[in-house]
């Protein structure tokens, strides 16, 4: 009977996150958003006008209701990136670290860009979005190699 030897199995990958970061990043993103649907809310009211009795919605209204919109989905936006930094941030794969170099601007042109298409193949699209965003958000992952710490593997580094 031949004899089978015990492969040593290494794996170079962790994550570093912990809990109270995770806590304080969902509460800024709970408060950016807040902010966001706040400034959103006092310019319909305030500056529109809206709510008061009597008042009609006008152009100016339609305007600053499609501001405030745009601001929740910003603040939204931003949200997420922040979550997907926060993520890679704390995530080592094979001895490298992982940045996350998008901004909330691009998310959002994005996802206006995955509606529109949405909306022009009448829901056809919608089966096609949960992969492109996910190659949209590993498109904008690259790997840092650690370095001062071998992690067994080679780098090879340009000079």
């Amino acid at each position: 009977m031949a004899k089978k030897n015990k492969v040593a199995k290494v794996n170079n990958s962790v994550f570093t996150g912990r809990l109270l970061t995770l806590i304080g990043t969902w509460i800024l993103m709970i408060l950016i958003i807040a902010i966001m649907a706040g400034v959103g809310v006092a310019l319909v009211m305030f500056i529109g006008g809206v709510g008061e009795e009597g008042t009609e919605i006008g152009p100016l209204q339609i305007a600053l209701i499609v501001v405030a919109a745009f601001l929740v989905l910003l603040g939204l936006a931003w949200a997420e990136i922040r979550f997907m930094k926060w993520e890679t941030k704390n995530t080592i794969i094979s001895g490298n670290k992982v940045n996350f170099n998008a901004n909330a601007f691009q998310l959002l042109g994005n996802c206006f860009k995955w509606t529109f298409l949405t909306i022009i193949t009448v829901g056809i699209y919608a089966f096609w979005l949960p992969i492109k965003v996910r190659k949209w958000k590993v498109s904008h992952m690259e790997l840092q190699p650690v370095y001062g710490y071998d992690y067994g593997q080679v780098h090879f580094y340009n000079y």
